[in-house]
């Protein structure tokens, strides 16, 4: 037997997925470099994106940037003539 989600139940997901849209459009607006820089609240969770270089005495800020794993990748190149599909 199917069940679905009560009316109630799919407004609340519609509420949210609304949420999490204009969460999205706030980035776009703002631009990557200001959400880098302040985090992002998507929805309920607040999200830092990376620490910046701490000063020496605080460990705490130490730690926490110690756990960046934020990298950048100029350019991928997709090649889907090769079996399997690589990466470059």
């Amino acid at each position: 037997m199917i069940s679905f989600p009560s009316m109630e139940d799919q407004k609340k997901a519609i509420v949210a997925i609304n949420k999490i849209i204009n969460s999205i459009h706030e980035i776009t607006k703002r631009g990557i470099i200001y959400v880098l820089r302040n985090g992002v609240k998507i929805y309920l969770a607040y999200l830092n994106m990376f620490y910046l270089t701490p000063t020496e005495n605080n460990t705490k800020q130490r730690d926490m940037h110690e756990k960046n794993i934020f990298s950048v990748t100029r350019q991928l190149r997709y090649f889907e003539k090769i079996k399997p599909p690589i990466l470059d």
